[in-house]
C-alpha cells in the first residue's frame, strides 16, 4: 500500500537522473564553498574589529562603553539570526499500522535546501524506520509483504544528499524484533561479474509492480533485475549485530600477487602488491622484479584482480597499460595510461582543459563529466552530462609525465 503523503514517483535512474543528480551535487558543493567563504570573512571581520579597538583606545570611556554595548547587542542578534541550517522538527501522525504497531508517527523535516529526513517511531517512541531524500516534504513509504512471512514490511525509498545515491531502506518485524536490511554486495558483485561502488548502481522501488529493482551501469548501458529478500542481510535496528564495515575490517592487509608470467610494459617477472584497507577499498601496486613501482590501480572494485586493460593505443607495436582509478572521497573515476618510453615509465592523465576542448565547453569541470572505458569498442570515452553525449578520447589527448599524476585528482 502506498503512502498518500508525498506524490513522488520513483523513476529508473537513466541518464536524465544522472544529469539531475550531478546538478544537485554541483549546487551542494557551491553552497558549501560559500559557507566556507563566509566563515573566512567572519574571521577577517573579527580581526579588523580587534585592530580598530586597539587604535581607538584613547576614546572616552563613555564612547567605549556605548560601542561595547552596541557590539555585544549586534553579536547576540547575529547569533540569533544565523545559527546554521534553519531546521525545525515536525511530527506527522501515521493513520495506519506500521510493522504491526498502532499509533505510529514520523518526526523530521527540512535538513537543508530541499533535502528532508524522516524517522518513524511506534507509540512507545521506539525507532522502526527511516526515510530521507530530496523534495520529500512528508515521509514517503510503502507497505508490502516483501519477505513473504504474511506481515507487511516498511519500504522507504531514499536518496543520499552527498553522493546522490538512490537506495531503498527495508524494515520488518521479525517476531517482535525490528530489523533493517542491507544489500549483500558480495553476492550481487558475484552475480553481475563486477564490484559495486556508489556510482555504478542504484536500488529503486517499483511501486506499480511492488518490486525492488537493482540497476547498474556497465560503462555504456543500464542493466536491471528485481531483488529478492535473499539478496539482503537483515539485522536488528539500533544494534551492532551487523555492521558491514566493522564486520569486514581486520586492519590493513598487503599481499604479494603474481597475476601471470607475460611481460608488462617490457618488464619480465613483474608482480603486484594488493593492499585492502578493510572498508572495501583496494590498492594495486605494480613492481618490477627489482622492487621498482611502475604503475598503480585503486578503487572500491577490483578486490580479486586489478581493473586494467592492456592495449597498443598508439600503434607502435608496444602495449600500454590502462588503469581505472576511483577516488572515493571525490566520487570520481579517472583513467591513466602507463607506457614505456625508451626505458622510462611515463603515466598519462586526461587534463580537464583537454576535456573542455573535446566537448567544446570552456566552463566544464570534473563535476560535469565522467570518464569510462567502452569495452565493446575498446576505447576511452568521456560522458558529458550537459548534452548527454559520449566523446571518444585517444592517447594523444593525454598528458604524459614521469612521477605520479594520480595525485592530481580526487582531492
Amino acid at each position: 500500500m502506498a503512502s498518500d503523503f508525498c506524490g513522488i514517483i520513483i523513476k529508473r535512474a537513466k541518464e536524465k537522473e544522472r544529469e539531475k543528480t550531478m546538478k544537485r551535487a554541483k549546487i551542494f558543493a557551491s553552497i558549501i564553498s560559500i559557507v566556507m567563504m563566509l566563515s573566512i570573512c567572519s574571521c577577517d571581520k573579527k580581526t579588523v574589529e580587534e585592530t580598530t579597538e586597539e587604535t581607538t583606545s584613547a576614546t572616552t570611556q563613555e564612547t567605549t562603553s556605548e560601542s561595547t554595548t552596541t557590539e555585544e547587542t549586534e553579536s547576540v542578534e547575529e547569533e540569533e539570526e544565523d545559527d546554521g541550517y534553519d531546521y525545525e522538527t515536525v511530527r506527522i501522525d501515521i493513520d495506519e499500522p506500521l510493522l504491526g504497531f498502532e499509533g505510529c508517527y514520523a518526526e523530521g523535516g527540512n535538513m537543508y535546501f530541499d533535502f528532508y529526513d524522516w524517522t518513524f517511531y511506534n507509540a512507545d517512541g521506539e525507532m522502526i524506520g527511516n526515510q530521507f531524500g530530496f523534495e520529500c516534504e512528508s515521509p514517503v513509504y510503502y507497505l508490502m509483504d516483501y519477505d513473504g512471512d504474511g506481515n507487511d514490511d516498511l519500504i522507504c525509498p531514499v536518496q543520499y544528499g552527498g553522493d546522490m545515491a538512490l537506495r531503498v531502506n527495508i524494515y520488518r518485524n521479525n517476531n517482535g524484533t525490528i530489523e533493517e536490511a542491507t544489500l549483500d554486495e558480495d553476492a550481487i558483485s558475484n552475480r553481475i561479474g563486477e564490484g559495486l561502488y556508489v556510482q555504478n548502481h542504484s536500488v529503486l522501488f517499483d511501486a506499480e509492480n511492488e518490486l525492488i529493482i537493482f540497476e547498474y551501469y556497465d560503462g555504456l548501458n543500464d542493466e536491471s533485475f528485481p531483488l529478492k529478500p535473499d539478496d539482503f542481510i537483515f539485522y536488528e535496528v539500533g544494534s551492532d549485530k551487523y555492521n558491514p564495515y566493522e564486520l569486514e575490517f581486520e586492519g590493513w592487509k598487503t599481499e604479494t600477487v603474481v597475476l601471470n608470467s607475460d611481460p608488462l610494459l617490457g618488464f619480465e617477472n613483474w608482480y603486484c602488491e594488493k593492499t585492502y584497507d578493510g572498508y572495501g577499498y583496494t590498492y594495486w601496486d605494480f613492481y618490477t622484479e627489482d622492487g621498482v613501482l611502475f604503475a598503480k590501480q585503486f578503487g572500491d572494485i577490483g578486490k580479486e584482480r586489478p581493473i586494467i586493460y592492456i592495449r597498443d593505443l598508439d600503434g607502435d607495436g608496444k602495449d600500454e597499460l590502462i588503469s581505472e582509478c576511483y577516488y572515493r572521497d571525490a566520487g570520481e573515476t579517472h583513467y591513466f595510461i602507463y607506457k614505456n618510453d625508451n626505458g622510462v615509465i611515463k603515466c598519462g592523465y586526461l587534463p580537464t582543459v583537454h576535456v573542455r576542448e573535446i566537448v567544446n565547453n570552456s566552463g566544464i569541470t570534473t563535476w560535469d563529466y565522467h570518464e569510462d572505458y567502452d569495452k565493446k569498442n575498446d576505447r576511452i570515452v568521456v560522458y558529458n552530462f550537459e548534452d548527454s553525449t559520449y566523446y571518444e578520447v585517444t592517447i594523444y589527448d593525454f598528458t604524459f609525465e614521469e612521477g605520479d599524476p594520480t595525485r592530481y585528482f580526487g582531492s
